[in-house]
């Protein structure tokens, strides 16, 4: 017998003598190995293998739910994880389901996370409840389902669940941190800080601990050392995608950063997380009939009463279903009103919590999408990972974007031409597109207040006013703003934003302009309230503030349709030109000012002009309902023609780019 022959021989005795308790340990040493690895797909097939023979195996299937959830599988991760549960509660007499019953508090856990990822909030804090009635000091479930209860709105049971997390497990990084983030929800901003420092100091090098205390300082308006807590977590994290777009908006808040510098750190992104990504690119089997109905899918975790939903509400609702099929792929943590709208006026809604991007992606292809528009940019939650992987043939950001997104696969980047004049195009990697109004429009809510008379009529003084995050009030705008307050000394200013209902961040700001000689009863600092009161509040004040270099986008929409005249500084960057855009619009030139000086000489002037605040008052919502802001129609049917062309585009060049 030849040696080949000898050792087919020889595998072949081997594998008969391969016993079904051996194979099946191999395949979960496999799956175990594979995942490890960072193979997914592999892992969760060598489970499958095992649970096939064996499917009372429930740490197989405690396994397998996880790699599912993980792979972005969700219903098939509960259904694994609830067959897995019935099987070690129905075992518990026998032999096996004494080793079983060590896993059943696990795999509650398990489920739970899988069912909050699906949006089952409530399923989700029953399925901690039935761990925790089995182990009641795991703190792990404890965090687990103080997570979900914060999703819910339960704040103050969450705040519970976190304490008695950390009472168990006092130096738990993630709960520290988690904490944080819940007291900050809470407007707890002085607060939160305490274990957010507490838990960098355990673990200097936490990612989540580190981008937290930087998302603080940014919602107190300490815009440097937010961008400098940025920095120190981005390099010590340089995989983390999220953290590197949370740098880049602080960085945009901040007049320190130029617009070079500004695009130059989008592009670092799309080469260290988007450019690895190249790989997964396939051909798009997308049928090039440039006259066909297009299906269209949009992006966002902002679909909710949240500019992006205010924007994008009306064009859901005005798309031609004729020639374009609307897909919406939502990761919204906390639907409303404004969400079940918008569900309401698409074809098909997916809700994609917890979906990964590369799952995601697959997802993408197989609705056979045409157009895939990003409505996030850089900001919290977006799925640039998703458009690295180029799912769709022609991809596009729009509504919910502040700058460039720095992507080589996204095509087109929708503006207009007061947002990007032909001499900043350079600071864009996408073909920046104009429409011929705005790159938004506006419709406000049914419950928006009537227009009332400037306050100043009743009050004998004039107020300024300013509803927009503190994060946008650099130290060079409340410079001007003092400046302003001393050149008109019998004015007041209101500011209002959520942030401002903490007792430190309120006195910080009294001390800073105390300190420059503008006395407190001239300041009035005013916290979160529903948004129907936030739009009543514009009744207090005469005339809005915008900030700069970040300026106002809703806010300055609905200060206008309050009747409330806005004073602009155009920037030198998208986010920085959105007033300017709105107030274009509505032909309210003489609002717009190109520097510092000339933004405080126009508010000067302005407040000396009672007769003209009175007219803005009257007139300001009839302007806007007759402008291109306001015109729905119009501007649905350019974006359209914009979409109808990009697509054209790709099917004769096999681009979506339109040069």
């Amino acid at each position: 017998m030849g040696q080949s022959q000898r050792q087919r021989s020889a595998r072949t005795t081997q594998k008969s003598r391969q016993t079904p308790e051996n194979w099946l340990a191999d395949q979960f040493a496999l799956g175990v190995s594979h995942y490890q690895s960072g193979q997914l797909s592999q892992a969760a097939l060598h489970f499958q293998n095992v649970l096939t023979r064996r499917p009372e195996c429930v740490e197989c299937a405690n396994n397998l739910g996880i790699i599912l959830r993980e792979l972005g599988q969700i219903d098939q991760a509960i259904a694994v994880l609830q067959q897995a549960i019935h099987h070690a509660t129905a075992s518990r007499t026998t032999a096996a389901g004494a080793l079983a019953q060590r896993f059943i508090s696990p795999l509650y856990n398990n489920l739970g996370i899988a069912l909050r990822h699906k949006g089952q909030l409530t399923e989700a804090i029953a399925s901690y409840q039935a761990a925790l009635a089995i182990r009641a000091d795991d703190a792990e479930v404890l965090h687990n389902m103080a997570i979900a209860l914060q999703e819910l709105g339960q704040l103050e049971q969450a705040e519970s669940s976190f304490r008695l997390a950390l009472h168990h497990r006092p130096y738990a990084v993630g709960s520290l941190s988690s904490l944080g983030v819940l007291l900050k929800e809470q407007g707890r901003l002085d607060e939160a800080e305490q274990p957010l420092r507490q838990a960098l100091q355990l673990r200097p090098d936490h990612a989540e601990a580190g981008n937290n205390l930087a998302s603080l300082f940014l919602h107190q308006g300490r815009i440097a050392e937010a961008i400098e807590q940025y920095q120190q977590t981005v390099a010590a994290h340089l995989a983390d995608a999220a953290i590197h777009s949370n740098l880049i908006m602080a960085q945009h808040y901040s007049a320190d950063w130029s617009a070079a510098e500004l695009f130059a750190e989008t592009r670092r992104w799309q080469t260290r997380h988007a450019l690895p990504l190249v790989a997964e690119i396939i051909p798009h089997k997308n049928s090039p009939d440039p006259g066909r109905r297009l299906r269209i899918g949009y992006v966002s975790p902002d679909l909710r009463q949240h500019p992006v939903g205010f924007f994008m509400a009306p064009v859901f609702r005005g798309h031609d279903r004729d020639q374009f099929e609307l897909f919406c792929y939502a990761s919204v943590t906390r639907p409303d009103a404004m969400t079940a709208q918008i569900e309401a006026a698409c074809d098909h809604w997916r809700d994609v919590r917890g979906v990964n991007n590369a799952a995601l992606a697959q997802q993408v292809r197989h609705d056979g999408i045409d157009i895939l528009v990003d409505l996030s940019g850089h900001t919290r939650a977006h799925r640039l990972q998703l458009f690295a992987r180029k799912p769709a043939p022609v991809q596009i950001t729009a509504g919910g974007h502040f700058s460039t997104t720095g992507l080589d696969s996204m095509d087109g980047l929708i503006a207009d031409r007061f947002h990007v004049p032909e001499e900043m195009e350079q600071a864009f990697s996408e073909t920046v597109i104009r429409l011929p109004g705005g790159y938004v429009c506006y419709d406000p809510p049914a419950y928006a207040p009537a227009v009332v008379d400037p306050p100043h009529r009743s009050r004998g003084y004039v107020t300024f006013g300013c509803y927009n995050s503190l994060a946008k009030l650099t130290p060079q705008l409340l410079e001007i703003w003092c400046q302003l307050l001393l050149a008109v000394s019998t004015a007041r200013l209101l500011l209002r934003t959520p942030a401002l209902a903490d007792a430190m961040v309120r006195q910080r700001l009294y001390q800073w302009f105390n300190a420059r000689g503008i006395a407190g009863e001239r300041i009035e600092l005013a916290g979160g309230c529903s948004h129907a009161q936030f739009l009543a509040g514009y009744g207090e004040i005469d005339i809005a503030l915008d900030p700069f270099p970040y300026s106002g986008g809703l806010t300055t929409c609905e200060a206008l349709w309050m009747g409330v005249p806005v004073v602009t500084l155009t920037g030198d960057r998208f986010c920085g030109r959105h007033s300017t855009s709105h107030l274009a619009q509505l032909g309210l030139y003489e609002l717009i000012t190109d520097s510092p000086q000339a933004y405080l000489d126009c508010a000067i002037a302005l407040a000396q002009q009672e007769s003209l605040l009175l007219e803005y008052r009257r007139t300001l919502r009839d302007r806007m309902r007759a402008s291109s802001l306001g015109d729905h129609t119009r501007y649905v049917a350019s974006l359209e023609a914009v979409l109808r062309q990009m697509w054209s585009v790709w099917c004769h060049n096999g681009t979506g780019r339109v040069i």
